[in-house]
């Protein structure tokens, strides 16, 4: 019998479980009161966070060289979002799938939508988003991370979430809340 067998029969247990959990918050606890903490029910605690599904989720590569096209106020934070077709428009030609194919432009109406994007700042991982945790308009995203620690070279992984304008007014990044143009 191998002796290496129970390591990666454990191995295999594990991955596994991380899987069939879905993933881990990209949130911190926040050490200020402006708004929920990562403990949810604490701040209601007769009221459980409702999740809003996506309507669209996006995932792939955003090519480096193509960061002057994120909206300004976004190009060195982690997170950000898009309230604009001329951002929209901006960005769509530095996204691409994971295995390099170029993805068509969703059709979003910003009257009533906005993205949501969240993507690598220091090493390449590939990111998922999942959904959004909500309790009283205060959103929390929830998403899964690879741990590569690859450095960034030419792309950066980039995830995007198309979600209902009415839904949230703040969304918690790490321990930084972004107040939503509505």
């Amino acid at each position: 019998m191998n002796k290496y067998l129970w390591r990666r029969l454990a191995l295999c247990v594990s991955v596994l479980g991380f899987l069939q959990l879905g993933g881990c918050a990209l949130t911190t606890p926040a050490s200020d009161s402006s708004g929920p903490s990562a403990h949810t029910n604490s701040l209601a605690p007769d009221s459980a966070p409702r999740r809003t599904p996506a309507f669209t989720t996006f995932h792939g590569d955003f090519l480096l060289l193509q960061l002057v096209r994120l909206p300004e106020r976004f190009r060195e934070t982690p997170y950000g979002i898009i309230d604009r077709d001329s951002e929209l428009e901006a960005i769509w030609p530095g996204f691409h799938s994971y295995d390099g194919g170029s993805v068509s432009m969703p059709s979003v109406d910003f009257a009533d939508q906005l993205i949501v994007f969240v993507r690598n700042t220091q090493f390449y991982n590939r990111i998922h988003l999942g959904t959004v945790n909500i309790i009283e308009g205060k959103g929390e995203i929830v998403t899964m991370e690879t741990r590569s620690a690859l450095p960034l070279i030419d792309k950066a992984s980039f995830a995007m979430m198309v979600l209902n304008r009415k839904d949230v007014s703040q969304l918690r990044f790490g321990d930084q809340w972004l107040a939503l143009p509505q």
